[in-house]
């Protein structure tokens, strides 16, 4: 039997492909949907990537300064001139980007020690500031919708040249870590710092200084301490250290001994004031004849002997003393004294020896100072001025309560003067013309000194020495005189002018000879015994005789001279005989007195204090300095300064330093005048009082203060202002 099985129809239904076709669509929908979302996110990221690359590269532009301020002749951008601006649209890859970038400057305020926001001043060498650069890039996408990103970075008040400072070596940089020292004047009167402005000052170390004594050969060490800050704070900050030695020493001079690769000499180093630093010395040729130096092992005398032997034998083409005669340039012949014996012969006056005749063997003296970690020699050393002030003790001080000030002040306006605005007499260095004198001494108070049979008292004496000025140390102090920043003066109108001067004062009483009228017996003085190894410290110690004063036919006692005389060359510092015939000469030599009289007691050392009370004033002075240890500088105008005057006798007081500029680049010479009161008690005319007076040293007498403290008040107006009426002095 058949049986048949009916198949059904094959293939889909029209429901079943509508559903097929419905869904289909749908997939595809979203992923074209999806695809253009991708396109979009694609381009936002691009667009995003973009605008911070604009956004970094205007950063990187704000950094691409040259110089701080516009130098003559530059075009380019400068630190000075970047601020808030706005660009043009930028188009990058179809986009329109709109670039904004404000500028804000902070600048550190030492009062507060903060960084505030500040967008007048001035910039000022050595004040830390930096501009906080916001870069905004705004922009809109496809949709419409606006689109931004920002970009914050600080912009440091630094230029590539400074950069180029930093990155040398520490002597010769500019800029570095800083280092923090107790003032070295701080409990030590053997000290005296020197202000050179900006809150600057420069002083010697080591007060007696420190020495090193074998035989003939000696080394005195000191170093010349450049720091900022109040020389009374507990801490200063150190800018600058350089180390010093002043050398005697025996050479010998065989005819074999000549310079050679390994064993290379020098000429001296020179000061240059635009790189505030002492260069490096130039390489003498292969074969410059040199000296050997004969000390033993003392291994602080040696190596710097070594040094003076080998760098300081004149020969051609290396005279390292301008400020002799000119001496045969043959090597054979030195300045020195006779030998005699195992030693030489102090006792024969020096003269030109040929030293072969004696195995080569002459005696030399040399000023050094460190270079990138190296001693070297200078030009030698010439003293220009000479002080002497009498202590109480070593720990209370000076007998004047202002000698530091006074003195500090007396050091500024003797080099402005001897400078003569950066030029030198003609023919400088030579024999004949040298760094000029002072043109009045140095008046210290109170003199004479009257003691008591038993009493002692000791002397300090400070030598101011100027080293050789090159003419890019004279082009230097020009420019910071007249704040020119012009041509060859370009950044150097920015620094203090004595700031770029290498001068030092050191105390030199156990370097010199003391001495006292032969046969007197009112006062003895002592000098420094040298030995072998070691020094006695006993330099200008002055006690009372047995005897009396003489008197004049009014009953004056007449005093006696206290005399300290120190070669002005080398062997001054060095603390030794000279040791040629131009150091042995009168005219190189300095010489400074001290009267003592023989009284019913030692002079008395109580104080009154006088308050000086600056009722107005402006912030624009550079310092105003008065005598007994007042001293108020243009941070601190509106003030009260109290100081100490001794009692005996009338007190002065010097106003100096308030006639100044402005703080406006290119500044602006502005004339002031100082008003004071019209009290009996000081030597000063109605006239005065009233229309004040100008210029930039005014002295006023203090008449019969007695034991009153008092208050002074005084004013500093504008050259055409008036006085402030009622400025009174009254009693504490």
């Amino acid at each position: 039997m058949n049986i048949q099985i009916k198949r059904a129809p094959r293939g889909f239904s029209l429901i079943e492909v509508m559903i097929a076709v419905i869904v289909l669509a749908v997939g595809l929908l979203s992923l074209a949907a999806l695809q253009g979302e991708l396109f979009r996110s694609g381009a936002e990221s691009k667009a995003r990537a973009n605008a911070a690359t604009i956004a970094q590269q205007v950063i990187e532009d704000a950094r691409s300064f040259a110089f701080l301020s516009a130098e003559a002749g530059y075009t380019g951008d400068t630190y000075a001139g970047l601020e808030s601006d706005e660009w043009e649209v930028t188009a990058v890859g179809g986009v329109d980007f709109d670039v904004t970038r404000d500028v804000v400057r902070y600048r550190w305020d030492s009062v507060d020690e903060v960084f505030e926001e500040d967008a007048v001043t001035p910039y000022a060498v050595g004040v830390p500031e930096f501009k906080l650069v916001r870069v905004a890039v705004s922009w809109t996408d496809s949709l419409g919708d606006p689109k931004a990103i920002q970009m914050t970075d600080s912009i440091a008040a630094i230029s590539p040249s400074d950069v180029a400072k930093v990155m040398k070596g520490p002597s010769e940089a500019s800029r570095g870590p800083e280092f923090w020292i107790v003032p070295p004047n701080k409990g030590n009167p053997r000290v005296v710092p020197i202000a050179v402005g900006n809150d600057q000052s420069s002083a010697s170390s080591n007060p007696t200084p420190e020495q090193f004594i074998e035989d003939a050969s000696a080394v005195t060490r000191f170093s010349v301490l450049s720091f900022k800050g109040s020389t009374t704070a507990d801490e200063v900050q150190l800018t600058r250290r350089l180390d010093m030695a002043a050398a005697s020493c025996v050479c010998n001079k065989a005819p074999d001994q000549s310079s050679s690769a390994a064993n290379p000499s020098y000429g001296p180093t020179i000061w240059n004031g635009i790189q505030l630093a002492y260069e490096e010395p130039a390489v003498m040729p292969v074969g410059t004849p040199i000296g050997i130096a004969e000390v033993g092992n003392d291994s602080e005398i040696e190596p710097i002997c070594t040094v003076c032997c080998r760098d300081h034998l004149v020969t051609e083409g290396r005279t390292p003393d301008p400020y002799r005669t000119e001496i045969d340039d043959t090597i054979a012949d030195r300045y020195t004294y006779k030998p005699s014996g195992g030693g030489f012969d102090f006792g024969v006056p020096p003269t030109l020896y040929n030293a072969d005749e004696y195995d080569g063997q002459y005696l030399d003296s040399c000023q050094l100072t460190r270079v990138n970690g190296r001693m070297r020699t200078m030009v030698d050393a010439q003293q220009a001025s000479l002080v002497t002030t009498s202590l109480n003790s070593l720990e209370s001080g000076y007998r004047n309560t202002g000698f530091g000030d006074s003195y500090s002040s007396y050091v500024q306006n003797y080099l402005v003067a001897a400078l003569d605005g950066g030029s030198m007499p003609d023919g400088y260095p030579s024999p004949d013309v040298r760094f000029p004198a002072p043109s009045s001494a140095f008046s210290d108070t109170p003199d004479p000194i009257e003691f008591a049979e038993g009493d002692t008292v000791r002397l300090v004496s400070f030598g101011l020495y100027v080293d050789y000025l090159s003419e890019d140390t004279l082009l230097a102090y020009k420019c910071a005189l007249e704040n020119d920043n012009e041509d060859d003066c370009a950044g150097l109108g920015t620094r203090d002018d004595l700031s770029v001067i290498p001068f030092y004062a050191v105390n030199v009483a156990s370097l010199g000879a003391w001495s006292t009228p032969t046969g007197q017996t009112v006062a003895t003085v002592s000098s420094p015994e040298y030995k072998s190894g070691q020094l006695v410290d006993a330099g200008g110690l002055v006690s009372a005789g047995k005897g009396a004063s003489e008197e004049e036919d009014d009953g004056t006692l007449i005093p006696t001279a206290v005399t300290l005389a120190i070669k002005n060359s080398n062997t001054g510092l060095a603390g030794t005989l000279p040791f040629d015939p131009d150091d042995a000469l009168e005219a190189n030599e300095e010489t400074i007195d001290k009267g003592f009289v023989k009284g019913e007691g030692a002079d008395a050392v109580e104080t009154r204090v006088l308050t000086i009370d600056i009722v107005s004033g402006p912030l624009d002075f550079k310092t105003m300095s008065v005598a007994f240890g007042l001293g108020c500088d243009r941070k601190n105008a509106q003030a009260t300064c109290s100081f100490e005057v001794p009692q005996s006798g009338n007190s002065s007081l010097l106003f100096s330093n308030y006639v100044g500029e402005t703080n406006k680049k290119p500044p602006e010479p502005i004339d002031r005048k100082i008003c004071v009161p019209t009290d009996a008690k000081i030597g000063v005319s109605p006239v005065l009082a009233s229309s004040g007076t100008t210029g930039e040293n005014v002295t006023y007498t203090l008449t019969n203060l007695g034991s009153t403290n008092y208050t002074m008040q005084i004013a500093i107006v504008g050259e055409l202002e008036s006085c402030p009426v009622g400025l009174t002095m009254t009693v504490n």
